[in-house]
């Protein structure tokens, strides 16, 4: 049945690329469905030749069709867009979900033997989350970030997690965090930081909007997101770990953000959302950045923002509470712990 199933898949995968009838993208997108459970419930070893030459058609195919998807032309380009081109684009996106969605259950599954596998899944997954997310939809951007937290959380390629719980290493298990560690190199992942902060994280006018009308229940909305779905929590989720797996390389550079949003001007909108986005870091990340913020010389200048008005100062105040309310208690000296409820009264807060 598996086989049938896959050479059903593949075949009209095929014939859609032959004939561009999206009838048959649409059969071959069920048949990768019926795939992906039977892959990863159907089988106690993907080693085995059948489950193996299965997942390694399934990265081929990946690649492939991300290729393609990406050439398509974007929607509300020139001229009116046919009804055939938004449909091949929106089956796209589900197809190349399924497929991301493959490789998030078979490495949850199966994170020992799906080490093979690591490198042209990461390649794929930081080409979708981060060199083409402009032209993907927000859910396939989400779930390949998704796929790559689940890497770098995998015992099985982190020698360090391993030596902490006092776990058995093995040569394969250094190897494959060789090859995680050579992927994830710093300007990768000062890279990747720096589009979560300026991309992923920053509010949208729709937050801005549900914000303003009803900050209770936008505050209540944004801690109850689904990393498998949310773009921003699985960006939250991802920064997460890429400041706990690289502080030497991440910490650092986010207080040089910092550092820096004291120059940008708080007249305008967009950079005041990204002085929110960066400040927002700073309490996604407290427990790793604990050794790198100056938090008692920072406040100073967290106070004196408090203070400020100005067409957008509500957003900024709203983050600065947030990381006085996440810092006071981490760090902050206690001699100033009365500022902080000296200008909250002042200002009405």
């Amino acid at each position: 049945m598996f086989s049938i199933i896959g050479s059903f898949w593949e075949s009209s995968l095929r014939q859609f690329h032959s004939t561009s009838d999206v009838t048959y993208l649409e059969c071959s997108l069920i048949s990768l469905k019926l795939l992906r459970v039977m892959l990863t419930y159907g089988f106690e070893d993907i080693t085995t030749p059948l489950a193996a030459a299965c997942l390694k058609a399934v990265i081929q195919v990946s690649e492939q069709e991300l290729g393609h998807r990406v050439a398509l032309p974007p929607p509300g380009g020139d001229g009116a867009e046919t009804t055939s081109v938004s449909v091949v684009r929106s089956t796209y996106d589900k197809y190349l979900v399924v497929l991301i969605k493959t490789f998030i259950n078979v490495q949850e599954k199966f994170p020992d033997e799906f080490g093979e596998y690591l490198l042209p899944v990461l390649r794929l997954a930081h080409a979708t989350g981060f060199t083409h997310p402009a032209v993907l939809e927000t859910r396939l951007v989400a779930r390949s970030l998704h796929l790559l937290s689940g890497i770098m959380l995998s015992d099985a390629y982190d020698v360090f997690k391993l030596n902490n719980r006092g776990g058995n290493v093995s040569d394969k298990t250094i190897h494959l965090n060789e090859i995680r560690n050579a992927f994830f190199t710093e300007d990768r992942v000062t890279a990747m930081g720096n589009t979560c902060i300026s991309a992923f994280l920053k509010l949208s006018p729709i937050e801005l909007q549900n914000w303003t009308q009803s900050p209770e229940e936008f505050a209540y909305e944004e801690t109850r997101h689904v990393s498998l779905f949310s773009l921003k929590a699985s960006a939250e989720h991802l920064l997460l770990n890429l400041t706990a797996t690289f502080p030497e390389i991440l910490c650092p550079y986010i207080v040089k953000l910092i550092r820096e949003c004291g120059a940008h001007n708080r007249g305008d909108l967009d950079t005041v959302l990204l002085i929110d986005s960066i400040y927002s870091v700073t309490v996604i990340c407290s427990y790793d950045m604990f050794d790198y913020i100056d938090i008692d010389t920072w406040f100073g200048c967290l106070i004196e923002e408090l203070k400020q008005d100005g067409p957008y100062c509500l957003i900024l105040r709203r983050r600065i509470l947030e990381v006085i309310g996440r810092w006071v208690t981490i760090k902050l000296s206690q001699d100033k712990h009365p500022q902080v409820c000296n200008v909250c009264m002042d200002r009405h807060i």
